[in-house]
């Protein structure tokens, strides 16, 4: 019992010492802690438009309170460490991810995922071995997509994990360990500085690409509510360069690629890859007199672009 008490202690006092310093001596922005760690960004905190795709953020600092706050587990299979997003954006893989210290990360075991409990993407890291001393980890190069939904404000970054479980046992209804603000989310991207790269129309085989009529074998139609559009022009709707779109004809599944996102879907499965993190969908492709048919507000999600419907006129806008 004693040494329980000690540790939380300790844990309390690390973050108490922690949140006076950087409040006495600045260079990074503050959060609060929930307990073994404490979470910063390296700077300011930056504006950005909601609607932006790939915007990338300051570094972000996990840093121990103390010698081992983040465990690695006692089984020689470790424990992860999640920076989640919230609704509506997006991350991608972080360029770098630094260990100040002795703390041991697992080579090659960063990945972006898609929690499905939540419905909320993350950036994880496989926790090889505890430190001796307090540790910090800095990721660094992380470009996310803020789509329309997300509302104007702070927008907030948690740390969890199981590499923290035991010590959140410390902190009761917590469910994560630190959090940081990394973005305040401004009003959304002006709709003119947006190029309008295609128009479709529910029923009909004649669709507007960059300005110009062009017929396809299909005429786009709607599903429970979810607009099908053929790959082919999907895939040009959305800015896909020509040899950015691939299909498997033996696993039935389409891999498309545009910038540092590959996406990949398989006819009549429900769950996309988006850089090889599997993420339910609304809808699931399917084959129409011979042409592959996808969802396209799954693949504007995918993607970060922004898909406008007009009820009254029956179409589907893309803008990029």
């Amino acid at each position: 019992m004693i040494s329980i008490l000690s540790r939380r202690l300790q844990q309390v006092l690390a973050v108490m010492a922690v949140g006076f310093l950087i409040g006495m001596f600045g260079g990074v922005t503050p959060v609060t802690a929930a307990g073994p760690v404490s979470a910063s960004l390296a700077g300011s905190v930056p504006d950005l438009a909601i609607g932006q795709q790939d915007v990338e953020l300051l570094p972000i600092v996990v840093t121990e309170n103390g010698p081992g706050a983040i465990d690695a587990g006692s089984d020689g299979q470790g424990r992860w460490l999640r920076l989640e997003f919230p609704a509506g954006v997006l991350p991608t893989r972080p360029a770098g991810v630094q260990v100040e210290g002795d703390l041991q990360l697992e080579q090659d075991s960063v990945n972006v995922s898609f929690d499905r409990s939540t419905n909320l993407w993350g950036i994880e890291v496989k926790i090889q071995a505890a430190s001796s001393e307090p540790s910090r980890i800095v990721f660094t190069g992380i470009k996310v997509t803020a789509d329309r939904t997300v509302p104007e404000g702070e927008m907030v970054v948690k740390v969890k994990g199981d590499s923290l479980i035991q010590n959140l046992d410390d902190f009761p209804g917590a469910d994560y360990a630190a959090s940081v603000v990394v973005a305040n989310c401004t009003t959304a991207a002006s709709l003119n500085g947006e190029q309008e790269r295609a128009v479709f129309t529910i029923g009909k085989d004649i669709c507007i690409l960059n300005g110009e009529q062009v017929k396809m074998e299909v005429a786009p139609y709607i599903v429970d509510g979810y607009t099908f559009i053929p790959l082919r022009y999907a895939a040009q709707a959305v800015g896909v360069p020509e040899d950015g779109l691939r299909w498997n004809d033996e696993g039935r599944t389409v891999t498309i690629i545009k910038g540092n996102r590959i996406v990949q879907m398989t006819v009549g499965e429900g769950v996309m890859k988006i850089n090889q993190a599997e993420t339910p969908m609304n809808a699931t492709p399917e084959i129409r007199n011979g042409r592959t048919m996808l969802p396209i507000r799954d693949l504007s999600v995918a993607l970060g672009i922004t898909v406008d419907w007009d009820d009254a006129a029956r179409t589907v806008t893309i803008r990029q």
